[in-house]
């Protein structure tokens, strides 16, 4: 019973820091909250460095054992490219249209336009496209690990860090999408996968832990100036790596400590487990729901106020939830955006 228990809260406090990391990673991209600078420089300043590295080190603690390698390679292909690829196809397919209605059929044209509205409205799938090429790169390592023998291990690891590291070096974007920060990716997938194997969760999430967490990220709020500490993965930007990658742990085991006080609040905790989730729809609709619907009424009859803009900001949250459960009733796109385990 103790064993369960400790399960049940290990899992409902990744749930809330999951939860608390897709928050944060809708404020670089609402317009409403850039019309207030404190906003704005908190975010860049202080949450950038650890708001990222949060969710891929959730997701390496998640990464299952149980599952073959095809059935990992399918369970992601379902849940993570799948309805991104249905929301290219929608874009593609919505511009043919608009096109066509002009006169216009040329492949380039349409093609053009698909590409503008995808990087204008979905920029943030570039997160759930590198995910998913950082897990797969992950899970192939993990197979190396367990069905040969160790000096084999060390060769492919080592070829594969250093094609990483090419694609780091000399990758450019296609359209939205990125390889470059996948061997950012796959380190943190890494970290988080240690935690869970090496039973660590109880060790990081604890008074002592936090104090020392607290610590070293005072030292980088201090230093991170002087010595470059920051992380854009976007850009590709990551600073000086064994200061950059300590500054960002430090935020995340701050994190979940404060996400493990927060599983005391019934109401909060539901409402950051709703947001954990709904992670892809969030992640994918809140641009054009906050961006490109709300925001231009909204400037129209609101003055900048800081609660009534959180207020919206929460509105377009609940939204993207209300959007995913309202898609469970047409059965095209239950099929084609949800994984299909969670149609069963």
């Amino acid at each position: 019973c103790i064993h369960i228990s400790m399960i049940q809260n290990r899992n409902k406090t990744l749930d809330v820091a999951k939860g608390i990391s897709i928050l944060l990673m809708t404020l670089s991209h609402l317009k409403f909250l850039t019309r207030h600078k404190e906003i704005s420089s908190l975010n860049v300043e202080y949450l950038m460095i650890f708001k990222m590295p949060l969710f891929i080190i959730i997701s390496g603690f998640l990464i299952s054992e149980n599952k073959t390698l095809r059935e990992f390679f399918q369970t992601k292909l379902d849940g993570l490219l799948k309805p991104m690829l249905t929301i290219f196809g929608t874009i593609f397919l919505i511009s043919s249209i608009y096109h066509m209605r002009d006169g216009v059929y040329t492949f380039n044209d349409i093609w053009l336009t698909s590409k503008l509205a995808f990087h204008k409205y979905f920029l943030p799938l570039w997160f759930i496209f590198t995910l998913f090429v950082a897990l797969i790169v992950f899970r192939l390592m993990m197979y190396v690990n367990t069905k040969f023998n160790k000096i084999t291990f060390v060769v492919i690891s080592v070829l594969t860090i250093g094609a990483l590291l090419y694609l780091n070096h000399y990758s450019n974007k296609w359209i939205i999408f990125t390889l470059a920060p996948v061997i950012y990716f796959v380190v943190y997938l890494g970290i988080g996968f240690a935690i869970k194997k090496l039973k660590l969760v109880d060790t990081l999430i604890n008074p002592k832990s936090f104090i020392i967490a607290g610590i070293v990220y005072t030292i980088y709020a201090i230093f991170k100036e002087e010595y470059a500490i920051k992380i854009a993965l976007w850009g590709n930007i990551y600073g000086p790596f064994i200061l950059t990658l300590i500054s960002s742990f430090a935020g995340v085991i701050l994190v979940l400590n404060i996400s493990r006080y927060l599983t005391r609040f019934t109401g909060l905790s539901e409402v950051l487990f709703r947001c954990s989730k709904n992670s892809f729809y969030i992640l994918a609709f809140h641009i054009i729901i906050g961006n490109y619907i709300l925001y231009p009424i909204y400037i129209k009859y609101i003055e900048p106020n800081i609660i009534v803009d959180i207020v919206a900001v929460l509105l377009i949250i609940s939204s993207c939830i209300v959007l995913r459960k309202s898609t469970l009733k047409t059965r095209f796109i239950k099929y084609s955006m949800l994984p299909l385990k969670s149609l069963k």
